[in-house]
């Protein structure tokens, strides 16, 4: 389904923007500085690729759905799952476990994937 496919290439572009966002920050030597940085994409950018990635799985699920695009694994599902654990896992500093815990459509494909 060549629909399917766009809304993965979707959801992959749109974690590769936050991760490069975020992995810009680990360079820098200054804690203040890091965090700024972390804490400016997590509102900005973050902020926004959370809110994609919701409303695609609420709507992916409303459809009856358990995965992120479609009726079956993808790789969205496979990245979506290893971006949620990593952010929540507490590796970034500045970057609170707790980010996706009032996302139950994304805590949703992650528990499925796992």
């Amino acid at each position: 389904d060549e629909i399917a496919a766009l809304r993965v290439d979707e959801v992959l572009a749109a974690l590769e923007d936050l991760a490069n966002a975020l992995v810009h920050a680990m360079g820098e030597g200054d804690a203040a500085v890091r965090q700024s940085i972390r804490e400016k994409h997590l509102a900005g950018l973050g902020g926004s690729v959370k809110a994609y990635l919701e409303k695609i799985a609420a709507a992916n699920a409303a459809s009856g759905s358990k995965y992120i695009v479609g009726q079956d694994l993808t790789i969205a599902d496979l990245a979506v799952y290893g971006f949620v654990n990593v952010l929540s896992s507490g590796a970034f500093d500045f970057v609170p476990t707790t980010l996706f815990a009032d996302s139950p459509a994304l805590q949703a494909v992650r528990d499925t994937v796992a």
